[in-house]
């Protein structure tokens, strides 16, 4: 399970003892668009159904089954509303977290545990936003929104999540917004991962050399996408090269270097820093989601 892996024993006792198992029928909804969001579920067994609901009916944004994570925004006190409905398409069995898991691995005494965690939930967050901007048929929002008003709603969010931090000046000292020309280069492929990014407005090609140095294409992003989340926190080497294709790209830049220096020197602070950077993607879940793509 992506956003449990690497927890020991000790830790996912903790866990068991803040949840529980539930079971809902076939057509029975676990939680419904515009309730108060709060608790995650796991999908044990079964397949639960994520709908908007128009007003020419239901509009189906995902399909989630065994192992997937649902409702992420209820791991937050602020998580607002859901954005779309929850409904189990047969008989569904899931595991209920209603408390924070993270204030819960905090009373372990080894704050490694929830800082791994938030890790392993911001990795879940960036791939399950990436798949729903690769499959919905809209526009990116690049191509909505004049980069100008991407760069302002930008930084509203990021003042408003960043003003309850005890230390508020390292992320505005060290999160840095940037411009790529077209054909210049994001990440290069073997060097170190040392930042992660956002990407507010443009296009990108993504390619990796083979073992002859021969590049080969491997796949195309399109703004808003998150990219390098897995490599900000282990710095291991970039095994691909992004570029900026067809025009300039617009991106946020969360220096790595910086926060592994800070978990190891204050692992608390690490930890709200972390909780910035799954709250800046639930606002870009929240936010694609008024186009069509709703975050549970």
């Amino acid at each position: 399970m992506e956003i449990l892996e690497g927890l020991g024993a000790k830790e996912l006792s903790v866990l068991r003892h803040i949840g529980r198992h539930i079971s809902i029928g076939g057509g029975q909804l676990l939680f419904r668009e515009g309730q108060p969001a709060w608790g995650l579920y796991v999908i044990i067994d079964g397949t639960i159904e994520i709908f908007r609901t128009h007003r020419d009916g239901e509009h189906m944004v995902a399909v989630r089954g065994p192992g997937d994570v649902i409702g992420e925004m209820g791991l937050f006190k602020d998580g607002g509303q859901r954005t779309a409905s929850a409904r189990a398409r047969g008989t569904t069995v899931l595991y209920e977290i209603s408390s924070d898991p993270v204030e819960a691995l905090k009373q372990c005494g080894d704050l490694n545990a929830p800082i791994l965690l938030m890790q392993n939930l911001i990795c879940a967050l960036a791939n399950k936003f990436r798949r729903r901007v690769e499959a919905n048929q809209t526009a990116p929002l690049s191509e909505i929104a004049p980069m100008k008003d991407l760069v302002a709603e930008f930084e509203r969010e990021l003042g408003v999540i960043v003003n309850h931090l005890p230390r508020e000046g390292f992320i505005r000292k060290t999160v840095k917004m940037e411009h790529l020309s077209r054909g210049e280069a994001l990440v290069k492929q073997g060097d170190p991962s040392d930042s992660f990014f956002i990407i507010h407005h443009g296009n990108l090609v993504v390619t990796r050399r083979d073992e002859l140095g021969k590049e080969k294409i491997i796949d195309r992003r399109a703004a808003p996408t998150v990219i390098g989340e897995t490599g900000f926190f282990t710095g291991k080497p970039r095994i691909a090269t992004v570029c900026a294709e067809g025009g300039p790209v617009l991106h946020s830049r969360f220096p790595g270097e910086e926060f592994r220096k800070l978990r190891e020197k204050n692992p608390a602070e690490a930890i709200e820093i972390l909780y910035t950077i799954a709250r800046l993607i639930i606002h870009m879940n929240y936010r694609y989601g008024q186009s069509g793509v709703a975050m549970s």
